[in-house]
């Protein structure tokens, strides 16, 4: 997204849209770790990491969405 909407709530208003006829809540994205602005804004969205990337940064991160069941279960930061 360009920086013109960055602060906007755009993006979350995107992300609630497509995500908002799961019934179950069983939302999930991955993103590049790297991308430490997509990460940041996905927690201030609600979601939640289940995955941990490796000090380099070199992996992908996996978020479930707010009202995701497993939740709970993601392991929390070292």
């Amino acid at each position: 997204m360009g920086t013109a909407v960055r602060g906007t709530g755009l993006g979350a208003r995107l992300l609630d849209t497509i995500t908002e006829d799961r019934s179950d809540g069983r939302c999930w994205l991955l993103t590049p770790a790297r991308a430490r602005s997509a990460v940041l804004f996905y927690e201030r969205a609600g979601w939640t990491a289940a995955t941990h990337p490796t000090p380099s940064g070199a992996e992908h991160a996996a978020f479930l969405g707010p009202r995701h069941p497993a939740r709970a279960l993601a392991p929390r930061p070292l």
